[in-house]
């Protein structure tokens, strides 16, 4: 019974692992593509320029859900770090 436990502590931690470090590159790819935009549409003024005020809305939605995604990475990096822990001391 100790050996399943253990075996699912392991594999549930490599799966999240797995999922944290995919997370945190499509984060990494968005944040390229968005800096990419403004980028391409700053003024010389530095100031970056939209079409209109919904595409203005739409690219702070976007800087957002990186964010949000970014986090939701790290936050799964730590707990299968955690949960690999676990399984390395405990069992």
């Amino acid at each position: 019974m100790m050996v399943l436990t253990e075996v699912f502590f392991y594999v549930l931690g490599a799966i999240s692992l797995v999922s944290a470090v995919k997370l945190i590159k499509m984060s990494n790819k968005q944040e390229k593509a968005i800096q990419r935009y403004e980028f391409d549409n700053r003024s010389s003024g530095g100031v970056v320029q939209f079409e209109n005020f919904e595409a203005s809305e739409s690219h702070q939605r976007k800087k957002r859900k990186m964010a949000n995604i970014y986090a939701l990475g790290i936050l799964l990096l730590l707990v299968s770090l955690f949960l690999l822990l676990i399984a390395y001391l405990a069992f």
